[in-house]
This record gives C-alpha cells, sequence and structure tokens, in this order.
C-alpha cells in the first residue's frame, strides 16, 4: 500500500472482492428488515411503533437517528483533523472516514424517514418556516451544509485531489462540530423536560461524537497495525474517559436533585441497561486501553464495538428516559409513562447497521479509499 508522510496506509481496509461479499450480506439483511419494517407500515401505518402524541414520542427510530448521526458528524471530524488542520498522521484514514461518516447519516437518515409521517414534506418545509429560535432548525440546515461537502470531499479524495487546510475541510468539521453540539441543544433547551434541561447536554453530545469517532477511526485504521489507528485508540480513551465522567456526574446529580422530573434516575437505576453501559462498554474497554491488554488487536477492536454499542444505549436511556415523566402534569399525576419498544422499532436498529455495513463495505470494494502517496494542492 502507499504511504504518506512516513506512516503506513491503513490495514485494515478489506480486499475489494472481500469486501463486496460482505456488503452484499449486509444490504441482503438490510433490504429483509426494511421489507418488514414498510410492508408493516403500509398495512397499519404508523401504529407499528409504540409511540404515541401523550406519551413517549420519540422512541427507538429517533434514538437510531441520533445515534448514526453522531458517529457520522464523529468520524468525519476525525477526518478533518487531515483536510482542515493538515495533521498528516490521520491521512492515512481520510477515504475510509468519509465513506463511513457517508455510511452512518445515510443510515441515520433512513431511519428517521420510517419515523416521520411526511418525510419530504418535513424536510422540505423546515427550512423555509425560518423557525431560527429552534435548534432543530439549525440541525436541518447543517445537515443540508454537511452532506454535500462530505460528498464533494469524497469525490476529490477518491480523483486523487486531495488537498488540506482549503475551506472544503474546514467546512467539514466545522459543520460536524455545530451538528453535534445543535443535537444536544435540541433537548438540552427543553427547560419543560427537566431530564433533558441543561448546557451540559450540548457537550456530552459533543464528547460522545469524540467517542465514537475515535473508536471508529481505529478500527479503520486496523488499530495497533499501523501508527494511526495507536495514536487513534489513545484519543479515544482519553474521549472515554471523559464520558465515563460526563455519565457519572450526571447519574449522581440526578439522583440526589428533587426536581419535578428526576425521579426518572430512579428508575433508570434499576433497569440492566445504566450497568451494561458502564461496566461492560465503558470501563471494561477503559481497562483494556489502559493495560497491556490493548496490545492485542482483537481486545482493541473488541474495545471500540463496545463503546458504540454501549453510546446508543446511553441515548436510549436519555431520550427515552427524558420522556417518562408527564409533561406539565407535576406531582400529582403518580407513576411514570410506560413504553416498551415495539418489534417493529427495534428492527429499525438493525436495518440502519446492515445499511452501514452495505454503504461502508461495497465502497471499500468498489471505491480507491486507500490513502495517495504524495499531496496535492
Amino acid at each position: 500500500m502507499a504511504t504518506y508522510d512516513g506512516f503506513d496506509a491503513p490495514r485494515g481496509g478489506l480486499d475489494g472482492r472481500l469486501g463486496l461479499i460482505i456488503g452484499g450480506v449486509c444490504a441482503l439483511g438490510f433490504l429483509i428488515c426494511l421489507w418488514i419494517v414498510v410492508s408493516a407500515l403500509m398495512e397499519r401505518g404508523h401504529a407499528i411503533y409504540n409511540t404515541t402524541s401523550d406519551g413517549v414520542m420519540w422512541g427507538v427510530p429517533i434514538v437510531t437517528y441520533d445515534f448514526f448521526m453522531l458517529l457520522s458528524v464523529g468520524v468525519a471530524a476525525i477526518a478533518s483533523l487531515s483536510l482542515a488542520f493538515g495533521i498528516g498522521l490521520f491521512r492515512n484514514v481520510v477515504g475510509h472516514a468519509l465513506w463511513m461518516a457517508l455510511a452512518c447519516v445515510t443510515a441515520g437518515g433512513v431511519a428517521l424517514f420510517l419515523e416521520l409521517g411526511y418525510p419530504l414534506r418535513a424536510m422540505l418545509m423546515i427550512l423555509p418556516s425560518f423557525a431560527i429560535a429552534s435548534p432543530l432548525w439549525w440541525k436541518v440546515l447543517f445537515v443540508f451544509i454537511y452532506v454535500p461537502v462530505l460528498v464533494a470531499l469524497l469525490w476529490r479524495e477518491q480523483h486523487g485531489a486531495h488537498r488540506e487546510q482549503d475551506w472544503l475541510g474546514v467546512t467539514l468539521f466545522l459543520t460536524a462540530v455545530l451538528l453535534a453540539l445543535t443535537s444536544g441543544s435540541v433537548y438540552g433547551a427543553m427547560s419543560m423536560r427537566p431530564f433533558w434541561f441543561g448546557g451540559h447536554v450540548q457537550v456530552a453530545f459533543l464528547v460522545e461524537s469524540a467517542v465514537a469517532g475515535f473508536a471508529l477511526a481505529m478500527l479503520l485504521s486496523g488499530g495497533n497495525a499501523s501508527e494511526t489507528g495507536r495514536v487513534a485508540s489513545r484519543f479515544f480513551g482519553f474521549a472515554l474517559g471523559l464520558h465515563l465522567a460526563m455519565v457519572a456526574s450526571r447519574t449522581l446529580t440526578g439522583l440526589y436533585a428533587n426536581l419535578e422530573g428526576l425521579q426518572v434516575w430512579e428508575k433508570t437505576i434499576t433497569q440492566p441497561w445504566i450497568y451494561i453501559e458502564v461496566i461492560l462498554c465503558i470501563a471494561l474497554p477503559l481497562a483494556i486501553l489502559a493495560s497491556k491488554l490493548r496490545e492485542n488487536n482483537a481486545l482493541l477492536a473488541a474495545a471500540g464495538v463496545l463503546a458504540l454499542i454501549g453510546l446508543y444505549i446511553g441515548h436510549y436511556e436519555f431520550i427515552v428516559g427524558g420522556q417518562l415523566a408527564p409533561l406539565f402534569k407535576g406531582a400529582w399525576v403518580p407513576g411514570l409513562i410506560p413504553y416498551t419498544p415495539s418489534f417493529h422499532e427495534w428492527m429499525l436498529a438493525p436495518l440502519s447497521a446492515f445499511l452501514v455495513g452495505a454503504v461502508y463495505f461495497i465502497g471499500s470494494g468498489l471505491m480507491r479509499l486507500d490513502p495517495v502517496s504524495t499531496r496535492e494542492g
């Protein structure tokens, strides 16, 4: 493989034929899941989802959408370290990172479209509404900038026209960061839901996107097989440590406070999900990264995958948990709103994951994603 600035090219990229086989299997899985969900939607409409306008409105479909959006902006930001700032170490993973970013934003978009009643109408009417006081309006605006810039940079990389520190790379970095922050603002600005409300939420989303970005960069560059992967694993460990501190701080504060709506935390700690997230998906990966176990490439890859699973669990707890306390009804409404995701809601998670695999692996099999050997521009 080609080299760049003295570093090995990523060895995580698959041989073209193997990439196409894995991508084909993922595409088949995606089509099966899509058929199950769409056929049920055609027959029974959105009744297949256990979300209601007077209860939990944003369920697993929104969790899945937000999760893959954060994965996309996180790994795109890592590519931007080379494209926007000229950090040559991360040059080796730019092509794969950009393609993974496109795969993730596509998967998130599909999950969102399957949740919305009129997806095209929603996408076309949000910006003309000029509801600039809404974080959601800004999020859609940044998405409309982010995706074309991502595609333009991929086209340029594919044609060997790599450039660093130009306006496209800087734009990608800025929109990725702004999307992470704005995604947090969609929840953090809702004062009527104390479980969500707070200026720390935007920062938490940014940290989570960094965890996802460095985890994916480590996996895409082959971990210990390349200098890029080894450095990415160190940044991954640092970001994961920050994430653990924020999860612990928010949990302890929520349990201590007596503000109406925060009683959700009492239920959260009785469920197994938070322990799986903290122990298996954060503490265990940190133990691997902080010890000699990180020299084992299989364990290093497992740490990255576990962290990504933990991020999904955390998003489920956060987004669903914020809606369990009855809105504007105070303590005189006993208990929390019951919510159990339906089968078809859960199907959106593997559907989106299969789509990421299909787009990425077929792309890695057909496109020239390996780094160029010399700078251009």
